[in-house]
């Protein structure tokens, strides 16, 4: 054939092309050309590969796959395609290997594990290519090669017993075999293998409702909780009342966040096992994550009460305390699990956090250093170290810190992406930079401010936005683009997490980017709302006085409505900013119907936005809607609790990051009264 000029990647995609409807000859030809042009091309290597086994070229093949695999190591095709090859030529142990390494890359690979048991059926060792069958059916359920073959096995394996004079007992016994290895691999760490085994077992025994219950605790030390939950939930299938079943499938499914289904799953436990002290206590953990601290409070008395000396159900009540804004009861029994276990490195970071809300703060940073000397990998301790030298103002360690969030159990699933993560050192002029959420409205809010300077870097920006802040994102200054969470990402060089920002510019006290406003609010948006205000008579406030009650911290920076009645008594036309308004609230609300409320109408941050800018000043706790004002340069009053977020910093009224804001602090723990007398003054004063 003549020579084709073009792209590799032409050439590639001709070959590619060529090989689907079978023209191997010219397949091949292609292919090697383009690897000729180029010949780092790991899927071209791969693709002659199988064009020249389909002509018979085997040594050449072997070689081709090797180069995939050499280029690209966790190439899980090619792993197998070159398993196939070793196979027909019978090298069958090396064919082993190779499906091995598929299966490693790849470990739902239904196909690598059903040529893998072809191998062991060539090599008579049925067992094992049960096994192998078994697990390529239970990967893909239509499988049906697989599927005869595992049925083939079966019958094979049952003919040998029968030779034995007896099924009953050779099954018996080698399922028992099993059984020990799969525990002793399962004692060993050795989850994987243990895994192997109990696939043998299943094979022979598919009704061991204990080994489900096992296969689904070594899934999840391989941190593989959507294959844990179905383990648990087939000896649950199996076996309804199985109380360590329902507890365990609880624990997966917290993993999951799925948090509403874990307590479902722990009650069941319970209600099968009145006196499970470990259900007690899980379904308590599920249930501060839904920020219902009193029930799990019950919770972990309970799993104390069972087991008193358990120093965990001790420093788990004093979580709950936490939750409940009880932190000097917090330390008392964070102590007391200390007594029990003094080599407990969570209890001496829980205490930190205790006495942090106590604005203790040298007392916690020595029990956040207690926690790192005993365990020096300790994620969450480095993060809360890194909140309490942020708030301190010490902002290059503390920025630092801060990225150990990224190792700590609860984020452990979020990066993930494909690309390296830019932390500043990087020229990134000419790249493209990926800018991803995280956290709170409020933080994607305050660090946005950076898009500017990385617009000046001379970087190509792809800022990944909340689907309510992306008409509010597109007022920021500089050349980007948006895409909305949830759609598909374009490529990308490298990614930056929004709160790496400060670390990634060395922000420190003295140079954080304040110009504001660096957010705007849409003139057509303004124009809405002047038709609906009308003509302004009385000075404008916007009042916010509660986030979300999802938040973890909203026992702290929320207050109810009925605190807010001595401030409209003045001759103010006040506003409600807030979407979200709780039952109770709105009850006490009825009394006051000068209030504005424009709940239905606050669709997205850009309709709040146009509302703000109505504004002559804007009272708020902590919330999105705080940042929002202080982004759009409008004057806000900020209220805050005793122990406030880290990026408040202390014993100041203003704040380096809103030029516009005042602050006003609680001068006591859950003294509201204080502060809303203070802000009755300063109005009255206006």
């Amino acid at each position: 054939m003549k020579k084709l000029p073009g792209h590799p990647q032409l050439l590639t995609g001709l070959g590619t092309i060529a090989l689907q409807k079978g023209d191997f000859s010219k397949a091949e030809q292609f292919l090697q050309q383009s690897i000729a042009a180029y010949p780092e091309q790991a899927i071209a290597q791969c693709n002659r590969g199988v064009a020249l086994v389909n002509l018979d070229r085997l040594s050449d093949a072997q070689l081709c796959y090797q180069l995939a695999i050499q280029l690209k190591p966790d190439y899980a095709t090619a792993h197998n395609n070159l398993g196939l090859l070793l196979k027909d030529l019978q090298r069958l142990d090396e064919a082993l290997l190779s499906f091995d390494a598929a299966i490693a890359v790849q470990p739902n690979y239904a196909e690598a594990y059903y040529n893998q048991g072809l191998v062991w059926e060539a090599k008579h060792n049925f067992q094992s290519a049960l096994v192998c069958y078994q697990r390529a059916v239970e990967l893909k359920p239509d499988f049906d090669e697989a599927y005869k073959r595992r049925e083939n096995m079966l019958h094979i394996l049952e003919a040998e017993a029968v030779k034995e004079n007896s099924a009953g007992p050779y099954l018996e016994s080698n399922v028992d075999v099993f059984v020990q290895q799969g525990i002793g691999l399962h004692g060993q760490g050795d989850f994987r293998s243990a895994i192997t085994r109990y696939d043998q077992v299943l094979a022979l025994k598919p009704d061991y409702v204990e080994i489900y219950l096992n296969r689904g605790l070594a899934y999840q030390e391989l941190r593989e909780y959507q294959q844990a939950a179905a383990n648990y939930r087939q000896a649950i299938d199996l076996q309804p009342a199985f109380a360590e079943a329902h507890n365990n499938y609880g624990i997966v499914l917290h993993k999951l966040q799925q948090y509403s289904a874990a307590v479902n799953s722990f009650a069941t436990a319970l209600d099968l096992k009145p006196e499970y002290a470990a259900a007690y206590n899980n379904r308590a953990l599920s249930l501060i994550e839904l920020g219902k601290y009193t029930l799990a409070l019950n919770d972990f008395q309970q799993a104390a009460r069972l087991e008193p000396e358990n120093n965990e159900a001790l420093r788990n009540q004093g979580n709950a305390l936490l939750g409940l804004n009880q932190p000097l009861q917090a330390v008392e029994l964070f102590n007391k699990a200390l007594a029990l276990a003094p080599h407990d490195a969570v209890a001496y970071n829980n205490r930190g956090n205790a006495l942090k809300e106590l604005n203790r703060l040298d007392e916690a940073d020595c029990s956040y250093d207690q926690a790192l000397s005993l365990d020096p990998a300790y994620a969450n301790a480095y993060w809360n170290k890194a909140l309490l030298k942020i708030l301190r103002g010490q902002y290059a360690e503390g920025w630092q810190l801060y990225e150990w969030r990224w190792r700590s159990a609860r984020n452990l699933q979020v990066l993930g992406f494909s690309q390296p993560q830019w932390h500043g050192e990087q020229n990134i002029a000419g790249k493209t930079l990926l800018i991803v959420p995280e956290q709170g409205l409020g933080d994607f809010i305050q660090f946005c401010r950076y898009v500017p300077r990385l617009d000046v870097l001379g970087a190509n920006i792809i800022i990944q936005v909340p689907v309510v802040l992306k008409d509010l994102l597109a007022s920021l200054k500089g050349h980007f683009s948006l895409v909305e969470e949830g759609e598909s990402l374009p490529d990308y060089d490298l990614y930056c997490p929004i709160m790496s920002f400060p670390y990634a510019f060395k922000t420190t006290l003295e140079d954080v980017p304040a110009n504001v406003p660096y957010l705007y609010a849409d003139a057509k948006n303004q124009s809405v709302w002047s038709r609906r205000l009308g003509a302004k008579t009385k000075t404008r406030v916007g009042l916010v006085w509660s986030g979300s009650i999802e938040h973890k911290n909203d026992h702290n920076r929320s207050l109810s409505f009925s605190l807010l009645e001595p401030l409209l008594q003045l001759p103010y036309e006040f506003h409600v900013l807030q979407k979200d308004i709780r039952f109770a609230d709105q009850e006490a609300m009825t009394a006051y119907p000068q209030l504005h409320i424009h709940q239905k109408d606050l669709s997205n941050f850009a309709a709040t936005a146009a509302l703000v800018s109505a504004m002559d000043l804007v009272i708020s706790v902590d919330t999105s809607v705080a940042h929002l004002v202080g982004a759009l340069g409008k004057p806000l009053w900020l209220l805050l609790p005793y122990a406030p977020d880290y990026r408040w910093l202390l014993d100041r009224v203003d704040s380096p990051w809103y030029p516009t804001a005042i602050l006003f602090r609680q001068p006591a723990m859950g003294d509201w009264q204080s502060v809303i007398a203070l802000l009755q003054e300063r109005l009255q004063a206006i």
